[in-house]
């Protein structure tokens, strides 16, 4: 027996923005993707995002932007309120990353959020907190620097049915690094971060200068990409293609390398994709993916990217010419012919994406002149003033030389000057019996086999300490994880300087704890390595309080500190 037909009835609000969440919020790395377009388009030059849970927890975006005013909190959680159009032409000329009206009310709807912004000039902050299918409240004081931070909690509490179809913890958390790569690759001027379960994970330092924008070429596409990649440049009418193509041998079994980004927007294409294939020909085999990072330019009213509710999909006017245009552009990276129209750093440091909209920053796009990214070029002085980050845990930390290549002076409170010997501290954490985490590494780092018969012994040695080294030939070896409870670390002058020890492999104890103290990425401020020592030594010394004494003796301060000789 048939039901009774339904009478046509009007959806309740709260069920018409889970409606809509459906098509904004997929999964965790929807809302990071949201979240960070809006910041961006706020002008923001350091974007953070911490993640427990894989998301499903709690999930916030911080960022440095314009912020938004009091009167604007509410309207920013409100269904189809937006600053990016006004005007129906505008939807033909999008220059903005986010544009969709009902993105944080979607979001709102299926999880609990906390907005607090602040904006130039204003004496404090303000804050929104919201529950799935309630009214939103007033915003109330809150505390916090220019910016704008969304802190998204219990995601799909009320949907449980969309919340078991989240993938795993670790799988959720890979999905959005890999995101924020694909951003980070979009916009080289600001610098991102990304922790997970409170620990930093990953960083992207913005591109000021060489120096800088090779480290971040480095974290975006790992180091082999970044030394082998041909950078290319190709123009027809007004389109542009710019950017890197890696050679054959830089496939992969997995199309996690292949960036495409139009008017500075990260997105999917199989038409292009198609092209970049074409021009490998029969240099790619079957089951494996080209590796490349390319930009397109072209005229707004020539794309149409409101054809997806992520805005992961464009739609061409001329899908031909630009095909062919992508086709062109890898073949001539292929015949390893570097781009000769530009000549100089000073020509091609920085380039907006797209012409800068009223209210809306120029989202810069630099690359170096030759096929190497060490070839990277200065950013601006005007353009670098405007990326300075104002959090000093934010800025980017060279690794100041230990002294003696052991100690780590540190202002404590009340500005005693004490002197740390980071090397026995790491010792006597690499002497711990309690198993610790490993942090796996995006980027699996290859080194030569360490020479002598006792290699195959140092590579069981080396896993005790969390270090997960595996032979992948006769002469290579491959970093695939670090030890979990140190903080931020160059996995390269770690490898350097442990194959060059003149104890390894035959003692490797204190030689794995002299690399790992050598390429800690160590506040330059004296006063800011206090609390940096005390964050990620609190743990090990909970576990065992008698092996941190890490205080020098008085001869090594005195041959650290030697006084000088009187004349007489």
């Amino acid at each position: 027996m048939q039901p009774a037909p339904r009478p046509i009835h009007a959806l309740p609000d709260h069920l018409i923005n889970q409606i809509a969440a459906g098509e904004v919020v997929e999964r965790p790395a929807s809302i990071v993707k949201e979240l960070l377009e809006n910041s961006l388009d706020a002008g923001a030059s350091a974007l953070r995002v911490e993640v427990r849970g894989g998301g499903a927890d709690s999930l916030s975006v911080s960022d440095d932007g314009h912020g938004i005013p009091r009167d604007e909190l509410t309207l920013a959680l409100t269904r189809h309120c937006t600053s990016k159009i006004a005007r129906v032409e505008d939807l033909g000329a999008i220059l903005s990353l986010g544009f969709r009206g009902e993105a944080l009310a979607s979001i709102a709807a299926v999880a609990e959020v906390s907005l607090s912004s602040r904006v130039q000039d204003a004496n404090h902050a303000w804050a929104v907190h919201t529950q799935p299918g309630q009214a939103i409240p007033l915003p109330i004081p809150a505390s916090r620097a220019r910016g704008t931070t969304v802190v998204v909690r219990n995601l799909f509490a009320t949907v449980p049915a969309r919340r078991q179809f989240l993938r795993r913890a670790t799988t959720e958390s890979l999905v959005i690094q890999q995101l924020l790569r694909g951003l980070a690759f979009c916009v080289p001027a600001v610098g991102f971060s990304l922790d997970f379960d409170e620990r930093r994970q990953w960083q992207a330092v913005a591109a000021r200068d060489e120096r800088s924008a090779a480290q971040r070429w480095r974290s975006v596409f790992g180091a082999e990409f970044a030394r082998d990649a041909q950078f290319i440049e190709r123009m027809a009418g007004d389109m542009r293609v710019y950017g890197w193509v890696g050679p054959p041998e830089l496939a992969r079994a997995q199309a996690d390398l292949q960036f495409l980004a139009v008017n500075g927007r990260l997105v999917r294409d199989r038409q292009l994709v198609h092209g970049i294939r074409m021009a490998f020909a029969d240099a790619l085999p079957a089951g494996r993916y080209a590796s490349f990072a390319l930009h397109l330019e072209l005229p707004p009213s020539e794309v149409d990217v409101n054809v997806h509710p992520g805005k992961t999909e464009v739609r061409f006017r001329h899908l031909r010419e630009v095909h062919d245009l992508f086709f062109s552009a890898a073949r001539q990276a292929l015949a390893g012919v570097p781009s000769a129209i530009h000549t100089a750093v000073t020509e091609s440091a920085v380039r907006p994406a797209v012409a800068a909209q009223p209210g809306l920053p120029a989202r810069g796009v630099s690359f170096p002149t030759q096929a190497r990214f060490a070839d990277a070029p200065t950013v601006p002085e005007p353009l670098a003033a405007q990326m300075q980050i104002q959090d000093r845990a934010e800025q980017p930390w060279p690794k100041p030389a230990l002294l003696g290549g052991r100690y780590l002076p540190v202002v404590e409170y009340g500005g005693a000057l004490r002197i740390h010997d980071v090397v026995a501290l790491i010792e006597a954490a690499l002497e711990i019996q309690t198993p610790l985490p490993r942090q796996v590494l995006t980027f699996p780092i290859r080194v030569p086999t360490p020479p002598g018969p006792t290699a195959g012994l140092a590579l069981a040695e080396l896993s005790r300490f969390e270090l997960e080294f595996a032979a992948i030939g006769p002469t290579t070896w491959v970093l695939r994880a670090f030890p979990g409870w140190l903080p931020a670390v160059d996995g390269e002058a770690f490898v350097r300087a442990l194959l060059q020890d003149r104890d390894f492999p035959g003692d490797s104890h204190p030689a794995v704890a002299r690399a790992l103290a050598g390429a800690l990425e160590v506040p330059p401020a004296v006063d800011a390595r206090g609390a940096w020592l005390e964050a990620w030594t609190q743990h090990l010394r909970g576990l065992d309080p008698a092996a941190f004494s890490c205080t020098p003796s008085a001869d090594a301060v005195a041959a650290l500190f030697p006084r000088p000789r009187r004349e007489r």
